[in-house]
């Protein structure tokens, strides 16, 4: 018997999922893509595997096991339109790990459980949008918070605020905006402000008063970032996007422990020089000279999606400067920036926002723009660190018509694909296309192995397998402003491209492209759809109305005007009922729509759809078999309502489809086919979700074992005992 135990264990497998488990009752359910826009990353001082990641649109997301693995931390934070609203900052209490702080453009929010619920702080006194965060190393009850409107101060640890500006002042006496904030680590009335224009500023009274520091070296361009040398507090080096990184160096007889006002200028050094950009002059500028090429790209603006991160260089004994461009990685300097060279291995080609470091080791932890967290250990070579961390920002989803557990989705950094109905994800950015903006997206109705997307660079691209490999189809487009496509019924060879320049055909498959019909009254066109029943009728939705044709395209007339003013707005999404092909429905700025007679005339129906939804900015609408209408409501107001909705009566009612998604921003939805449709929603700061929700996977010890190879059989079970 155990020999048959043996032999039977030898053709098993353990099937596990990697879906995130549902609630019992939860409509949906996420499974990715992994990773997201990543704003800021923070480090718990005492606990150096232990950082919170704030996301673009998708809350604050925490790890305690140095990127192993993510789970949200965002209950409590703020919502606008169906997705939280951007972090700026966050900071760890450097005594009480526990104790979180986190700045938004509405308010500041405290955790005093390391993130798992937050609440408002200062709202009667903390005003317009919140910039940093500093908390006192030596004094861990003093926080103080920049803002665009100046310095709040708090000694109680965010009980109680104050502004604290007396001079605090540009050249025209108003206070200015403050981006950056840094307290001397052994002294904590010692403060810096950088700002918006007016320079930097000094406070040795905890911020009771201001002087000007540094001269006007800064005076006009944003300071947003400040560090100080470790270990030297007279040693500071603060980060501008339209200038570069300087250092401060100390005079030769400063006592090191103390900052004093400094006017003047020539003591600011410039880090990047030739030194800093020759590494990528080839490669930016073809080999020109490309320095403002290399500042633009190292600093963009409003925001900079830049970090300078110093921290002791562990097995050299140096101070590293870590220093994260837009679109080139990272650079390093070991020697105060004399000499610089990039760690880019693996990490991917988008902007680095933020830069984390272990200072007892050579751990580091990038957030880029697009493509989540990247992880070195030896500070060389990167690799995604993503797990469960879903906060991407969908722009597309695709489902297969023809092979339903397979649909694919688009991000500002790559196209996705899920092989298993949406429960897990793979990448392809491999192929090359990161770091793009991806507003279009289309599988070939009888190929699941034929996709084609849009670029906002590099215009419409095509696989042929899967997307292992991605070819460029541009020829005879003459823009990269293309908003969707939309394949002729009877052939998938042929297919229409709305675009900013009207709309263009192929009937090869993308080899060839050209204008197709009179669309000179048209604005951009975003959506586009063929009636299945009569392929002669062609509607487009643009920024200004709905077109349609009754001729294959070779004419068009505008069906938004006269009683259907109304429909004058951008028109996202158009779906046509395949049951019945004069029942027209649209997702509009000004709506959701529905016409009985093939475009004729429209009447809004989002009537029963609550008031909190607002107006949808950037709506989807599907169709799913059986006429069910799905609608991707995205409001513009604080609170509920935002998410899905659902119609089963052609309009007249609707149900919200919100339990178990979190991310009400839902910007696109798709359909499978098959005899239980799954319905997708691509979010903006959530991933794509999908409902019906998936089946957690099984508990430890319960996991169902299948068979890899053909039973054991019948007769040589009995020989063995069976």
């Amino acid at each position: 018997m155990r020999l048959m135990i043996s032999m039977v264990a030898a053709f098993a497998a353990v099937v596990s999922s990697s879906v995130a488990p549902a609630a019992a009752s939860s409509l949906w359910s996420v499974g990715g893509p992994e990773g997201g826009s990543i704003s800021v990353l923070t480090a718990d001082p005492q606990h150096p595997t232990t950082i919170y990641a704030a996301t673009g649109n998708g809350g604050i997301w925490k790890t305690t096991d140095g990127a192993a693995h993510w789970k949200p931390a965002f209950a409590g934070l703020p919502t606008f339109g169906g997705h939280f609203l951007t972090i700026n900052a966050v900071a760890v209490d450097p005594t009480v790990s526990s104790r979180v702080y986190a700045a938004t453009n509405r308010g500041l929010y405290k955790s005093d459980d390391g993130g798992a619920s937050w609440t408002e702080t200062g709202e009667s006194v903390l005003q317009g949008f919140l910039n940093a965060i500093a908390i006192a190393p030596s004094s861990s009850s003093t926080v103080v918070v920049g803002s665009s409107n100046g310095v709040y101060v708090s000694t109680d640890a965010g009980v109680n605020w104050k502004a604290s500006n007396s001079g605090l002042v540009d050249s025209q006496s108003q206070t200015p905006a403050v981006e950056s904030i840094a307290i001397n680590p052994s002294l904590s009335s010692s403060i810096i402000a950088g700002t918006s224009g007016a320079g930097t500023f000094l406070s040795t009274n905890g911020g009771q008063s201001w002087s000007k520091f540094g001269g006007t070296a800064l005076d006009g361009v944003d300071v947003t970032g400040i560090l100080v040398a470790p270990g030297d507090i007279a040693s500071v080096y603060v980060l501008s996007p339209e200038i570069g990184i300087l250092h401060l160096a100390p005079p030769s007889n400063a006592a090191g422990a103390s900052i004093a006002p400094n006017d003047a200028e020539q003591d600011w050094k410039n880090l990047v020089d030739d030194n800093w950009v020759e590494f990528i002059e080839d490669v930016v500028c073809g080999g020109s000279p490309c320095f403002d090429v290399f500042a633009l790209l190292l600093f963009s603006q409003p925001k900079p999606l830049s970090a300078i991160s110093p921290a002791p260089f562990a097995s050299q004994g140096a101070t590293e400067i870590l220093v994260g461009t837009s679109g080139r990685g990272i650079y390093h300097s070991l020697d105060g920036g004399a000499t610089v060279s990039p760690i880019n291995s693996g990490l991917p080609s988008s902007a680095i926002s933020s830069i984390v470091g272990d200072p007892a080791s050579l751990t580091r932890y990038a957030g880029s723009g697009v493509a989540g967290v990247a992880k070195t250990t030896d500070d060389a070579h990167w690799t995604s660190a993503n797990t469960g961390l879903f906060a991407s920002e969908v722009y597309a989803v695709a489902a297969s018509k023809s092979s339903p557990s397979i649909v694919y989705a688009a991000t500002g950094s790559s196209i996705f694909k899920s092989v298993d109905s949406g429960v897990s994800w793979s990448s392809l950015t491999s192929i090359g296309i990161d770091q793009q903006v991806f507003p279009a997206l289309a599988v070939d109705p009888t190929n699941p192995s034929i996709v084609y997307t849009a670029t906002d660079e590099k215009g419409v691209l095509k696989t042929t397998n899967g997307g292992s490999s991605w070819t460029p189809s541009n020829a005879g487009i003459t823009t990269r402003g293309i908003d969707c496509f939309a394949f002729l019924p009877s052939s998938s060879q042929t297919i229409y491209a709305g675009t900013d320049s009207g709309i263009f055909k192929t009937t090869d498959g993308g080899a060839h492209w050209a204008a197709f019909g009179d669309t000179s009254a048209m604005s951009t066109v975003r959506s586009l759809a063929i009636d299945p029943a009569n392929p002669q009728t062609m509607f487009a939705g643009t920024d200004d109305g709905i077109f349609r044709s009754t001729d294959g395209g070779g004419h068009w007339s505008d069906v938004s005007g006269g009683s259907n003013s109304f429909l004058e707005t951008q028109i996202h999404q158009i779906a046509i009922d395949p049951a019945a092909h004069t029942r027209v429905y649209l997702a509009t700025g000004n709506g959701v729509w529905k016409s009985t007679d093939g475009g004729a005339t429209w009447t809004e129906i989002d009537g029963s759809i609550p008031s909190t939804f607002g107006r949808p900015d950037s709506p989807a609408i599907v169709i799913e078999p059986g006429s069910k209408i799905d609608v991707a409501a995205v409001g513009t107001q604080i609170g509920p309502g935002n998410g899905v909705y659902r119609s089963t009566d052609g309009g007249t009612t609707w149900t919200a489809l919100d339990s178990g998604l979190t991310i009400g921003d839902v910007d696109a939805l798709a359909v499978s086919s098959g005899s239980t449709p799954i319905l997708y929603a691509g979010t903006i700061g959530g991933g794509v979700f999908r409902s019906p929700a998936a089946a957690p996977p099984p508990p430890p010890g319960k996991r169902k074992i299948i068979p890899s190879h053909p039973p054991i059989p019948r007769e040589v079970r009995e020989r063995l005992g069976g």
